[in-house]
């Protein structure tokens, strides 16, 4: 495993300080090349040759200006998603979650909020449904049977949209519309 950067002997080294994404161009059998690694941390690079030393800086130029953008994508997505954290749900003793899962059916799951411990978490209990419309093949349309619990309480955390992560699949606020099933029952 290689564990050290492998840097041309008489290499120019041209760096975007913000990203860390670093070029060191050189000249090789009389051809301008360039390598450039993507941050300060990898050890692999693009190595390529180029006809002109116009092409290579011109090329150069272009990769570390995408890995600068690219560090900022990521920067203010983070710094969103911060922000978002920070934020908390909205979520109410009373309001409706489900969840709409399956492989070959689509199963629907709800839940009602019966506390709010803090911004971050709620909970939830699972609740039963009320099969509105039967349609062809077994499927149709369900909506929540409100205060009808059909387990104990579970702690979950809660983010900033209202989705709600409950075993292993997230519930988002019900719509107040009748939610299509699949089933084969």
């Amino acid at each position: 495993m290689i564990t050290a950067r492998y840097i041309p002997e008489n290499a120019r080294k041209v760096a975007d300080n913000l990203s860390g994404a670093t070029a060191y161009l050189y000249t090789r059998a009389g051809r301008p090349c360039a390598m450039i690694y993507a941050t300060a941390k990898t050890t692999t690079a693009k190595g390529f040759y180029f006809p002109t030393e116009a092409k290579r800086d011109a090329y150069v130029a272009r990769e570390l200006r995408a890995w600068r953008e690219a560090f900022q994508r990521k920067q203010a997505y983070k710094a969103e998603r911060a922000a978002e954290r920070a934020k908390g749900h909205t979520l109410e003793v009373g309001h409706i979650l489900y969840s709409s899962w399956g492989y070959e059916q689509t199963n629907i799951d709800f839940f009602q909020v019966v506390a709010v411990p803090s911004k971050c978490f709620v909970e939830v209990r699972p609740i039963g449904s009320i099969r509105t419309e039967d349609g062809p093949n077994y499927t149709g349309k369900v909506v929540p049977n409100i205060d009808s619990f059909k387990g104990p309480s579970q702690r979950c955390r809660a983010d900033a949209r209202n989705a709600v992560k409950i075993d292993r699949h997230y519930a988002g606020l019900w719509h107040g519309r009748p939610v299509a099933y699949s089933a084969y029952y």
